[in-house]
C-alpha cells in the first residue's frame, strides 16, 4: 500500500509558518508592553525620589529657588508619567490585536492538523485492513496448498 500523503500539507506548512510569524509579533508586542511598564516604574520611583528630597529639603533652610527647582522637575517627571500610561495603554492594545491575530492562525492550523490527523487514521485503519486481507489471503493459499498435498 501507498504511504501516508495529505494533500493539503503544503497549505498546513504555510498556515505554521503564518502561526509561527504571528506567535513572534505577539512575543515583541509582549517585550514592548512589559518594557514600557518597566519606564513607567523607572518614573514612579523618580517621583518618589522627588518627593523624599522635598521633604528632606524642608527640614534645612528654605530656599524658595530649590523648592520650585523641585516642583518643576516633580511636574515634568508627573507629565512624564503621563504619557507614558498612555504608551502602556497602547502597547496593550496592540498586544490584544496581535493575540486576537495569533489566536485566530493557530485556529486555522489546528482545524488542517485535526484534518490531516483524522486522514491519517483512516489511511493508517484502511492500511490496517489491506493488511489483514494479504494475511488472510495468505492463510487461504497455504490451507489451499496442505490440502492438496
Amino acid at each position: 500500500m501507498k504511504k501516508f500523503l495529505f494533500r493539503l500539507q503544503k497549505v498546513l506548512d504555510v498556515r505554521r509558518i503564518h502561526e509561527r510569524r504571528e506567535q513572534e509579533v505577539l512575543q515583541t508586542a509582549i517585550r514592548k508592553r512589559q518594557e514600557e511598564e518597566k519606564r513607567l516604574e523607572l518614573l514612579e520611583k523618580e517621583v518618589e525620589d522627588i518627593q523624599r528630597v522635598m521633604r528632606e529639603n524642608q527640614k534645612n533652610v528654605f530656599e524658595a529657588w530649590v523648592h520650585t527647582a523641585d516642583l518643576r522637575y516633580r511636574n515634568r517627571v508627573e507629565n512624564a508619567k503621563t504619557v507614558q500610561t498612555g504608551r502602556i495603554h497602547d502597547a496593550s492594545q496592540q498586544e490584544e490585536e496581535r493575540r486576537t491575530i495569533f489566536t485566530e492562525a493557530r485556529r486555522q492550523t489546528r482545524v488542517l492538523e485535526k484534518l490531516r490527523e483524522l486522514r491519517q487514521s483512516d489511511w493508517q485503519r484502511d492500511a490496517s485492513r489491506y493488511e489483514d486481507k494479504l494475511l488472510d489471503e495468505i492463510a487461504a493459499h497455504t490451507r489451499n496448498l496442505r490440502r492438496t498435498l
